[in-house]
């Protein structure tokens, strides 16, 4: 049997690194030539991971924007 407690937890620590690593590619494209154009690159990666990753390990459903889920919407299952 899966631990999906676990596999949650992970999650939620890819996503956060993530996050920084996408902040600190925003700074870098400041300061280069079409910052404009270049600073949406990281966002928009940012957001196609975390709608890749945030998904309940169970039913693979979305999880949407809420951070602190105790059970999956879809099926019921425990994820912390």
């Amino acid at each position: 049997m899966r631990n999906f407690v676990e596999e949650f937890k992970k999650k939620k620590l890819y996503l956060s690194i993530a996050g920084v690593i996408a902040f600190i590619a925003m700074l870098i494209c400041t300061k280069l030539p079409y910052n404009n154009i270049l600073i949406f690159v990281p966002i928009t990666g940012y957001i196609a991971f975390a709608v890749k990753i945030w998904r309940c390990p169970n039913c693979n459903l979305y999880l949407g924007k809420a951070r602190n889920l105790k059970n999956c919407k879809g099926c019921g299952e425990k994820l912390v």
